[in-house]
């Protein structure tokens, strides 16, 4: 008989009654043959505002749900938390507003199987409301995916799945010096890749997720890849030689200013203008990045309450 597999779904939450939705979701998926499940939520809030909520979520599933607070407010810590109560070999990681399809983890398993990886991610598709701009919707910026056949060197936690038994990831933990600014998952599974793990894309495991109102607009959109850019010259890009960054630093540079020369061009979509502009933000970031571009900080501003802290250790 083959060797029973344990996967322990993570989820990172901090006050989104959509987790409900989610871990709903989970309870539909298409279990692999030989494997069980497990799903461990981390509640990042500084009160343990989502227990209720998780637990009565859990109750309505077949899977046990774990729920744990972890309220010092770095979204590392409570992917470490996770990581710490994880019992299965293989961990996937799932965001506290997405819904996976019921294919969701088979896909993820069987690709990592039979193509080896050690890491996979697959796609996380927007759901856009309702009456948002046509250009938002052809050029989907929300979404989050890989181009077939990419040859990653990184990735993303919102729809990823690893083997924390490979020497490149068995008692790894994301950064907490990251853990307020984001890029906590680029710099940890690049640092993976760095140690020999495989990393992949799968397409049809496939989760999706709403995009808010506040989103649906240019300077969100410019604002976050701008820091997505400037984490990934940091975490990423600049790794070699002194000579080598500053190459590196030219080329994201010159990258950014052909993509705004083609963003001004007139007579092209609206989306197509927009997607250039983006995208040049994006290594106008990376190549800031050579210079110590900071990076603001994103979670952790709210003071947590010394009885909180006593409480949680």
């Amino acid at each position: 008989m083959a060797k029973e597999h344990l996967i322990s779904i993570c989820i990172c939450t901090y006050r989104r009654p959509a987790v409900t939705e989610a871990i709903a979701s989970l309870g539909r998926l298409i279990v692999p043959d030989n494997c069980t499940l497990e799903i461990v939520v981390a509640d990042n809030d500084v009160e343990a505002s989502a227990k209720e909520r998780v637990e009565r979520a859990g109750a309505e599933i077949s899977i046990p749900v774990k729920y744990v607070h972890a309220p010092q407010q770095n979204i590392s810590i409570a992917r470490n938390t996770c990581l710490d109560h994880a019992r299965g070999a293989w961990v996937a990681f799932i965001d506290d507003d997405e819904t996976a399809s019921s294919a969701w983890i088979e896909s993820l398993f069987y690709a990592a199987h039979e193509r080896q990886l050690d890491i996979a991610f697959g796609p996380v598709w927007a759901r856009y409301p309702e009456g948002t701009d046509e250009w938002l919707l052809e050029a989907d910026f929300h979404s989050t995916r890989c181009s077939e056949g990419e040859v990653l060197v990184t990735g993303y936690s919102g729809n990823s799945f690893f083997n924390t038994q490979h020497p490149a990831i068995k008692d790894r933990r994301f950064n907490l010096l990251r853990g307020r600014t984001g890029g906590e998952d680029t710099e940890f599974f690049h640092e993976c890749y760095r140690d020999g793990a495989r990393l992949g894309y799968v397409a049809d495991a496939e989760a999706s997720e709403p995009v808010p109102e506040d989103r649906l607009n240019l300077a969100w959109l410019k604002k976050t890849r701008y820091r997505s850019g400037v984490t990934f010259g940091k975490v990423v890009k600049y790794r070699g030689s002194p000579i080598k960054n500053l190459v590196a630093a030219m080329t994201s540079m010159a990258k950014a200013t052909v993509l705004l020369g083609a963003s001004a061009l007139p007579f092209r979509a609206a989306s197509a203008t927009r997607t250039d502009f983006i995208r040049a933000l994006f290594h106008l970031g990376t190549a800031n990045a050579y210079f110590a571009a900071k990076e603001k900080e994103l979670y952790g501003t709210e003071k947590i309450p010394a009885k909180v802290i006593e409480a949680s250790s």
